[in-house]
C-alpha cells in the first residue's frame, strides 16, 4: 500500500510539473511572437530544439516535447500557436533562419543530435 501511495504522489508531482512546464512554454512562445521573433510553427520548433527540448511528435494540431534526460515524460503543446495553421503576417514562404523545416529535420530531435 505504501508503495502505491508514493507512486500516486510521484504521478501528481509529475503532472503538476508538466502543467507548469506547458504554461511557461506557452507564455514564452506568446512573448516571442509578440516581440516579432517567432512567425510560424517552424520557428517555434526551432526555438524548442534550441532550448534543448526533444521533439517527440508533430501532428496537424500539436507538438509533443520532452527534456532530453526525461524521454518518457512528454508534454503536448496544442492550440493555434502550435498548429500547422499558425503564421504571422510577417511570415513569408520561408521563416526564421533557413526556411520551412522538412520532416527529416523535425524527426532528428534536439539540436546537435
Amino acid at each position: 500500500m505504501e508503495g502505491e501511495e508514493n507512486m500516486s504522489e510521484n504521478n501528481l508531482t509529475c503532472r503538476d510539473e508538466n502543467t507548469e512546464a506547458v504554461k511557461v512554454i506557452k507564455e514564452t512562445v506568446k512573448d516571442l511572437v509578440g516581440r516579432g521573433i517567432i512567425h510560424s510553427r517552424d520557428d517555434i520548433i526551432r526555438h524548442l530544439c534550441g532550448a534543448n527540448f526533444d521533439i517527440t511528435g508533430v501532428t496537424k494540431d500539436s507538438i509533443t516535447v520532452c527534456a532530453p534526460d526525461e524521454p518518457d515524460n512528454t508534454v503536448t503543446l496544442s492550440g493555434w500557436l502550435f498548429s500547422e495553421r499558425f503564421r504571422t503576417v510577417q511570415d513569408k514562404r520561408y521563416s526564421g533562419d533557413g526556411g520551412p523545416l522538412t520532416d527529416s529535420v523535425r524527426s532528428e530531435g534536439s539540436v546537435g543530435s
